[in-house]
């Protein structure tokens, strides 16, 4: 029931912290007009006296945040600012701005939790809880400027705040400001820093003047409420004007459910649905749900339904659900009197699962099987399935078994419930129990059934029936050999696995488990990423052999090799027993430029572009430590070609009479190398480094031998 009312109570608007560039410009131009006006009124002239009502016709109000002579930097309201111009300067006060430069957008929209996806029976629901963004807030518009007061030699950075919203400007201020400071609580609470998001709230709202305590005591309500710290809500209510009598009695009605003070929650649910506060008319649902109950008060179903009614009708998400489950679930005698009308549950239903409450998808499923419609039944499952509901992943794996005999998709979903690292607590509360499944290995033994072309009925099935879906499995168990043959489809995986049995062990419902399936060795797991973005560093010289003698040398006689950046596709599909391919095309661009050389008394720097592509074949061997961790090495072929060169001078005087770089060295384009390397990869990161030496004379020259050589060090993601 906690979680019930918490769900349902939890609805103080919530900001999140984003970024935009709109009204970008619209901000700079008020920014500008102000900074001229405020020159020209404290500098003096004919102008000043209208330009104090423009300067106000510009802000959002004649008292929005600035500053006195800077001296104290003491805060005060923009008209007492003007006065002391007018008083202490006598309008003499000459001061100047730089150019105003753009900082950043807030995008600050009000959001609630998506309750209506929440699963309230204590299950998985975690997956499915999310944010809703209900629309913008504001934007806020942050410009930086430099004040200049020459008089005082004095000067400041300033930073205005301009709200889209209200196209006005909301301060002139430094950097402690108390939108700032809402502005770094907004940012916290986005990055789940509620200590530090709560901090920041409190010292906007120490601000006598700040003119947004509504939406930061919201904010500040909500890091509370997600910290589980019900009575420090109450330290903001006062900030939220009007609406604080209802808010602290909607925490009157939380802490009094969690007290189990169910008389007082009561009395604080009754003034809460007549109210018209947002969410009330979930408030609504919940007093039906009591009144159906009885708790805290008499039982009375006619008022349960009538509640009910309105709720559904205000536009609430979880009353169809609540009424089905107190209707539909629940007898009583009483009920035979009530007025209900034709098909009036199911529309119950039906509304709060289009409505999106996530546990009324199953109960609309099982009804529209019961009317033997299995394509809107298969519907539902798969809605709570994309929802991430563990229900949902088993109740569509199942159909899709059951239903549409799609093998692959089936064992899809029913791995990833399987694979859920909370799939143990949820069933604990889950009303799947129903159907026989009460414990991991029970979906374990579903995912077993598909995998072995054992029939399973759909999820609106009867209990029975799943219990001779599972004798099924026992007889399986019983008479096969030590390894019971598994698929060898490759969406077959074996990250759910049992301890192995021998073939005289007897199958129990509390001591199954099932084979281990058996997986070459060293193999990567099945889903292994087999390609690849791939950039890195590489280098390119020459190995020269002439008269007997070697050396290396990059394109210029100075230097040992140029330099380039590689980036491409790295492909790389993995076999039995770690052997694999390492392959791929990739772009190289190199740039190198000589020390400075005279020609005819003329100074210069030449310099050379390279552009080419590369394409390695080779053969790896990889060994599996983990599914994440790998370490590799491989040995092969590569190919390079110049797809354009250039040589080129700084000078207007000389130029090379080819400017084409591997032409003016007779150097051939095309190169052919004997490659080995070797690499580790983690999770998705593989870092690889190769050395490549040349096969191909890459000069026409009788009188030397010049061959290409390149070594390159590479970062790759896989997917």
């Amino acid at each position: 029931m906690k979680k019930l009312v918490a769900l349902i109570l939890v609805f103080f608007p919530m900001y999140m912290l984003g970024q935009t560039t709109d009204a970008k410009d619209e901000a700079l131009s008020a920014v500008s007009k102000f900074c001229t006006l405020l020159s020209q009124y404290s500098n003096g002239g004919t102008t000043y006296l209208n330009n104090d009502r423009k300067i106000f016709d510009l802000c959002s109000s004649q008292k929005i945040s600035t500053f006195d002579d800077i001296k104290s930097n003491k805060e005060v309201m923009l008209n007492s600012y003007l006065s002391l111009i007018t008083r202490q300067y006598k309008n003499h006060l000459k001061m100047s701005f730089s150019q105003p430069q753009f900082v950043e957008a807030l995008t600050i929209p009000t959001v609630q939790l998506i309750k209506k996806y929440q699963n309230f029976e204590g299950g998985l629901a975690l997956a499915s809880q999310d944010l809703k963004v209900d629309g913008n807030l504001d934007v806020y518009i942050l410009i930086d400027v430099a004040q200049t007061i020459p008089s005082l030699g004095i000067q400041t950075k300033r930073k205005f705040i301009y709200s889209v919203v209200e196209h006005k400007l909301l301060a002139f201020i430094v950097g402690n400001s108390p939108f700032i400071m809402m502005c770094n609580a907004i940012k916290a609470y986005s990055e789940n820093n509620l200590g530090k998001a709560l901090n920041y709230c409190d010292k906007a709202l120490a601000n006598e003047r700040f003119d947004k305590k509504f939406a930061c005591a919201g904010l500040a309500i909500n890091c509370c409420l997600k910290m589980n710290n019900y009575r420090e809500c109450y330290k903001y209510t006062p900030y939220l004007g009007e609406q604080k009598e209802i808010y602290n009695i909607m925490l009157d009605c939380m802490l009094a459910i969690e007290s189990k003070d169910m008389n007082k929650a009561f009395g604080c649910l009754q003034i809460l649905a007549e109210s018209k506060v947002a969410n009330y008319s979930d408030c609504q649902a919940l007093l039906a749900n009591f009144y159906a109950n009885g708790y805290g008060c008499t039982r009375n179903r006619q008022k349960a339904l009538d509640w009910y009614r309105s709720a559904n009708k205000e536009g609430s998400a979880i009353a169809g659900y609540m009424f089905w489950i107190d209707f539909m679930y629940v007898e009583d005698k009483d009920d035979e009197n009530l007025d209900f009308k034709e098909g009036e549950i199911y529309n119950f239903i039906k509304t709060s699962a289009e409505r999106g409450c996530l546990p009324s998808f199953y109960e609309v499923a099982l009804c529209e099987a019961n009317f033997n419609n299995t394509e809107k039944e298969g519907y539902w499952y798969k809605k709570g399935a994309e929802l991430g509901d563990i229900k949902g992943f088993v109740s569509y794996g199942l159909w899709l078994s059951s239903v549409k005999h799609n093998k692959q998709e089936s064992i899809y979903w029913l791995k990833k419930a399987v694979n859920s690292s909370n799939l143990s607590s949820y069933l604990e509360h889950q009303d799947i129990k129903k159907y026989g499944m009460e414990t991991v290995d029970d979906i374990k033994k579903l995912l077993y059934c598909v995998e072995h072309d054992i029939p399973v009925p759909s999820f609106s099935g009867t209990k029975e029936q799943f219990e001779e879906c599972f004798r099924k499995v026992s007889e399986q168990m019983s008479s096969s050999s030590t390894n019971i043959p598994h698929s060898s489809n490759s969406y077959s995986n074996s990250s759910y696995t049992g301890s192995n049995t021998s073939s005289s062990t007897s199958y129990t419902q509390s001591s199954y488990t099932y084979r281990k399936r058996s997986k070459p060795f060293n193999c990567p797991n099945e889903d292994h990423p087999v390609a690849g973005f791939s950039v890195g560093y590489v280098q390119k010289q020459w190995s020269v052999k002439s008269d007997g003698e070697k050396f290396k040398v990059g394109y210029w006689d100075d230097s040992k090799f140029i330099s380039g950046v590689q980036a491409g596709i790295r492909v790389e599909p993995l076999f039995k027993y770690g052997f694999g391919i390492d392959t791929g095309l990739y772009y190289e661009f190199y740039y190198s430029k000589s020390k400075p050389q005279t020609s005819d008394g003329v100074e210069f720097s030449p310099s050379m572009q390279d552009h080419s592509l590369y394409l390695p074949i080779h053969a790896e061997y990889r060994l599996n430590f983990s599914d994440s961790f790998q370490a590799f090495f491989y040995g092969g072929v590569g190919f390079d070609l110049v797809v354009a060169s250039s040589i080129k001078t700084n000078s207007d005087i000389l130029e090379y009479e080819d400017d084409d770089a591997y032409h003016s060295l007779d150097f051939k384009k095309f190169n052919a190398s004997v490659e080995f390397g070797g690499g580790l990869r983690y999770s998705c990161f593989q870092l690889n480094f190769t050395m490549s030496k040349g096969l191909l004379k890459m000069n026409s020259s009788d009188e030397m031998m010049i061959k290409q050589n390149k070594m390159m060090c590479n970062l790759s993601v896989m997917f």
